[in-house]
């Protein structure tokens, strides 16, 4: 049996204090412990995970003020 190809995520929030996660980290297949915990703290910060063939269009949302990338990406502070 085959296994199914996993598709590539990229984070595109902001830097996150004392290097815990940066902006365009790669993820191929699961999660480390580290950012799986932080994902458990923060539901906005699930959202700014995207595919990486998904980039370019959001680097291009985060900085639209009211787009929901923009919008999570300030909220995570407030949750981690």
């Amino acid at each position: 049996m085959a296994k199914a190809k996993v598709s590539p995520t990229i984070y595109v929030g902001p830097d996150l204090p004392q290097g815990v996660l940066k902006r365009y980290t790669v993820f191929t297949g699961k999660y480390p412990p580290n950012v799986e915990e932080l994902r458990k703290k923060s539901p906005s910060l699930c959202g700014l995970f995207v595919a990486l063939d998904k980039l370019h269009d959001a680097r291009r949302r985060i900085k639209v003020q009211g787009d929901l990338l923009n919008t999570l990406s300030k909220q995570i502070f407030k949750e981690i």
